[in-house]
């Protein structure tokens, strides 16, 4: 059986450095790409519910980060290009687009990481054209987070001769209240719900191998859940500095994800019935569960978003004591990389 090694600790921040950086890139990228007509864009396909669901989807498809896509939202809501109704749309497009990360993790799709590294690379190099240059670099950024997650994964598989460690892996699979605090602690350090269930593959398939225990959907799903609302982590750290535009688009990722979870983790039980009708591999079971929740808040979201977002309005108010005579309410630096948005918040300093 292999030992966990120094050698291990430090591929697995590389993993996770690798992984995160591709994440960045592919956010910056896609910005020089659309510009300002990708906003324009989103503006006009948003204004209906299920218009705006499949552009969340679509752009977080292509940065693989649902985090990228909020701060555009953030951006567009707060120059009032966007309604928060609209928002709301496009989070849970873009937590079902999440999920394909971990599909593709799932059928191996990381094996070909170093061909997506190696022709961005090429195309970008050989490119005149700018914009063609940053699809090249956001292909780059793509094979970086599938390589960062296949080197977390096999970075982990060693820790399962850890006597500690595996006691915690035996509760997170036997109980599901420590399943779904496992997996909702590792998301909010890591910061992606892909990047801990990549790593949970990994681990669930070395405890097969070395207990010859099969696991069932009902030991997987309440893991699965806590991801889910780890992710919810870093938008809400956010908040302590955010305006109130994008604090309200935190609490309502949050809180999607926090109903979802209240709904279907009773359920859990129910999953006894598909064990006996459906057989897959471990890997597979929790893409297909990843998928499925996502699905499931989405149906239960999308016909009652009106109602949502005023739950959102009454909650998340403007604090008076935080505002200041001699502080900006508009201007922010986060908004210096979308020119379009920077000149909107910027018309809107001045005018209000």
């Amino acid at each position: 059986m292999a030992t966990f090694t120094l050698f291990d600790f430090f591929s697995l921040c590389a993993g996770m450095s690798i992984f995160l950086y591709g994440m960045q890139q592919g956010e910056k990228n896609l910005r020089h790409i659309g510009g300002s007509d990708l906003n324009k864009i989103i503006t006009i396909i948003t204004r209906h519910r299920l218009s705006a669901y499949f552009a969340g989807f679509s752009l977080t498809m292509l940065t693989q980060s649902s985090s990228a896509t909020t701060v555009i939202l953030v951006g567009l809501a707060s120059a009032q290009m966007m309604t928060l109704g609209q928002s709301l749309g496009m989070i849970l497009g873009a937590d079902l687009a999440t999920t394909f990360t971990v599909s593709l993790f799932a059928f191996k799709f990381y094996q070909i990481a170093p061909l997506l590294i190696a022709a961005g690379y090429l195309i970008s190099l050989i490119s005149k054209s700018s914009k063609v240059i940053s699809s090249g670099k956001l292909l780059f950024a793509l094979g970086f987070v599938f390589f960062g997650m296949h080197m977390m994964a096999d970075s982990v598989s060693a820790l399962q001769s850890n006597t500690t460690f595996n006691h915690m892996i035996n509760a997170s699979f036997s109980n599901k209240w420590y399943g779904l605090l496992a997996g909702a602690l590792i998301t909010a350090t890591l910061h992606s719900s892909a990047a801990t269930l990549a790593i949970v593959i990994s681990l669930a398939d070395a405890y097969q191998s070395s207990t010859g225990n099969t696991l069932t959907l009902v030991q997987l799903f309440p893991i699965v859940l806590g991801a889910n609302l780890g992710t919810c982590a870093t938008a809400l750290l956010t908040t302590i500095k955010a305006d109130l535009e994008g604090t309200r688009v935190a609490w309502a990722h949050f809180f999607f994800k926090l109903f979802g979870i209240v709904v279907a983790f009773p359920l859990t039980g129910l999953l006894a019935y598909a064990d006996t009708h459906i057989h897959t591999g471990v890997a597979i079971a929790i893409a297909g569960l990843h998928t499925s929740f996502n699905i499931f808040i989405a149906i239960i979201f999308l016909p009652f978003l009106r109602q949502f977002e005023s739950f959102i309005l009454f909650l998340v108010k403007q604090d008076k004591r935080r505002q200041s005579r001699f502080q900006t309410s508009y201007i922010s630096e986060k908004y210096v990389t979308v020119p379009a948005l920077a000149i909107s918040q910027s018309v809107r300093e001045i005018s209000g």
